[in-house]
């Protein structure tokens, strides 16, 4: 449902954060993060495509294939916090997990899944 993304808040030196230095740590965990081949293995492993568009995907499967091709045309936004409602997500959420924690008919699955954002 997303790419793997993670939000640095900026610090600040010149206030004399309780870190020396934690706006060069936090540079370099953000190029380490962000490193194509980083990208790769972490996602491989994880069962989700890279926040970046120029890693290799041809070691991926086909749906993660399509979603960083989508992601690179942008039409698709790498994370459903960002286009849709809390309530919506929410739903979703409870709806995979219902139908991965019980016997679920795939037809009633499809069919709630296609009308959940319109709640």
């Amino acid at each position: 449902m997303k790419a793997d993304r993670r939000l640095i808040r900026p610090a600040d030196d010149s206030r004399r954060s309780l870190v020396v230095g934690a706006q060069d740590a936090q540079y370099a965990l953000a190029e380490t993060l962000l490193d194509p081949e980083v990208q790769k293995q972490f996602t491989m492993i994880k069962g989700s495509f890279p926040a970046r568009t120029d890693v290799d995907m041809s070691d991926y499967d086909v749906c993660a294939q399509m979603a960083n091709e989508k992601m690179k045309a942008n039409e698709i936004a790498a994370d459903m916090a960002i286009v849709s409602s809390c309530i919506v997500q929410g739903q979703l959420v409870d709806l995979i997990n219902e139908f991965w924690a019980a016997p679920y008919d795939h037809e009633d699955f499809q069919e709630e899944f296609y009308e959940a954002p319109s709640y």
